[in-house]
């Protein structure tokens, strides 16, 4: 029997003391097994519209929960994340709009250019300030970003990029390379955020 989300969902905004006249629109899937559905209220509260999400994989969301808590107590810019089921499957969180900094980049270019000296600012922030008090015991899906989780995205390229795309190249110097890069930045100092994923499509315009 599938997942009834929706009542799932109503039933969480009564839990947080929401009021559930509202219409849940489901939003267009992400490159994430997460699904995300708008609510938008209907009556005359003055918050307009919130996010529910609902991942299946309860230890990720954990760690999206810890980490975005940690973040927002020291002043960071992270969606707030008003509410969570019992369960920690669904989650209400603040509704940041639909523009991303990938859009403006197409549209506005020399705006763009402004948003981005912003974002490598609060990039360098989470990496060396937001990482003082984190709890890594509940980092996903690994605490450190070891040798292995590197090669796992340097492998992203071959199985994503070169072989879709026929490119003709040795497999085995591939890895060699791969081995390279991998060891050179295992030799960089490990006290900092890695904050994986950090690119325009996943940044919010609000």
């Amino acid at each position: 029997m599938p997942t009834n989300h929706i009542q799932n969902i109503r039933d969480l905004l009564n839990k947080a003391e929401f009021t559930d006249d509202c219409q849940i629109i489901p939003m267009p899937s992400s490159g994430s097994n997460r699904v995300y559905y708008r609510i938008i209220f209907t009556d005359d509260t003055n918050q307009k519209s919130i996010i529910a999400s609902y991942n299946n994989d309860v230890s990720e969301n954990i760690a999206h929960n810890s980490f975005t808590q940690h973040f927002k107590s020291i002043g960071f810019n992270v969606p707030e994340i008003y509410a969570h089921d019992d369960t920690l499957h669904y989650f209400l969180i603040q509704d940041l709009g639909d523009v991303t900094l990938f859009n403006m980049l197409q549209t506005n270019h020399k705006k763009a250019i402004t948003y981005y000296k912003i974002v490598i600012n609060d990039l360098i922030n989470f990496q060396i300030k937001g990482i003082k008090n984190l709890n890594l015991d509940v980092a996903y899906p690994v605490k450190e970003f070891n040798k292995r989780s590197i090669l796992w995205d340097l492998n992203y390229f071959k199985y994503y990029f070169a072989k879709p795309h026929n490119i003709n190249f040795n497999e085995n110097l591939l890895e060699d390379d791969f081995e390279k890069f991998a060891d050179l930045l295992l030799s960089a100092d490990l006290e900092y955020f890695n904050y994986r994923d950090f690119q325009a499509r996943n940044i919010m315009i609000y």
